[in-house]
């Protein structure tokens, strides 16, 4: 049963994370690689 309990907080977690960036990896992605960035810009 190691693999349901270990595969059950998972998504949880990101479910309480409904982050855009978060939930598309390529939104994410786009938003890092636009310039200007002030998270991106050092």
């Amino acid at each position: 049963g190691g693999t349901a309990d270990g595969a059950a907080p998972a998504p949880k977690r990101a479910r309480k994370r409904t982050t855009p960036a978060e939930a598309d990896p390529a939104t994410a992605t786009d938003a890092a690689a636009e310039p200007g960035d002030p998270t991106i810009t050092p």
